[in-house]
């Protein structure tokens, strides 16, 4: 009899197995459970019909779609890249995740509720939609359509640095991230930069050589970049390196 209800239900534990023979069991003897017939007689046919009438719970599939993920919007953008969130979706049985898509593309899945699409391109529009899924691969429909617009890249130094140098020269290397002149001061003092040199062809790199200088001494150096907008760097430092009595540097 065991080998037909697991036949007809496959999901069945052996305690429910046992549970379906007990209850549909024909008593007899004293009323319930006695020593001379425990619970009566096997009733195959209810047995088999509470099985079967089982088998729709234990194997029904999960049909319900998580709630729409509400309150979508932008938490952050600048020019390459765009921070999402959204309020937790519920589900009849849970919800496992989110799906982020852009353009209509599925572009990340999240467990949380944020995200930050990343490597954008400066000045350019995105739109994008969440959904909520849950274990049984019920998605949710789509949210509200976020939609914006990356940042311009400001206007920056990017890098700059002392590339080479010698007992009297160095050249200093700045890198902007648009199309700008450049004017390095620069002296023996922090306090006291009275020397400059500058490149005044707008570009985006510039190398400038500092010459006069003198060995073994510590300068002091401060680049100004103008382009959209003028900006100044911090005030940083390199030392020479001195010559021997040979007149060779060491």
């Amino acid at each position: 009899i065991y080998g037909l209800l697991f036949s007809i239900n496959p999901k069945l534990t052996p305690d429910q197995a046992d549970n379906i023979l007990f209850s549909t069991a024909t008593d007899i003897g004293p009323v319930g459970w006695d020593v001379n017939y425990g619970y009566g007689l096997v009733n195959i046919e209810k047995a088999v019909a509470l099985a079967s009438s089982t088998i729709g719970a234990a194997t029904a599939p999960d049909t319900t779609a998580p709630t729409i993920p509400a309150n979508f919007k932008t938490t952050n953008v600048t020019s390459n890249s765009v921070a999402l969130s959204w309020n937790a979706s519920t589900d009849n049985k849970g919800v496992t995740g989110y799906s982020v898509y852009q353009a209509g593309a599925k572009i990340a899945s999240v467990s949380g509720t944020i995200y930050t699409n990343s490597g954008l391109t400066p000045e350019t529009a995105y739109a994008y939609v969440v959904r909520a899924e849950d274990a049984a691969g019920n998605q949710s429909a789509d949210s509200s359509t976020v939609s914006t617009k990356t940042t311009p890249v400001p206007f920056a130094i990017n890098s700059q640095s002392i590339s080479t140098k010698t007992a009297t020269t160095a050249v200093a290397s700045i890198s902007l991230t648009k199309p700008g002149t450049v004017v390095i001061k620069y002296g023996t003092s922090a306090s006291a930069l009275s020397s400059t040199v500058q490149s005044t062809t707008a570009n985006t790199a510039h190398t400038l050589n500092i010459s006069g200088l003198a060995a073994g001494t510590t300068y002091y150096y401060q680049v100004t970049a103008v382009g959209e907008a003028t900006v100044t760097s911090a005030i940083s430092s390199f030392k020479t390196p001195r010559l021997s009595t040979t007149g060779r540097k060491r």
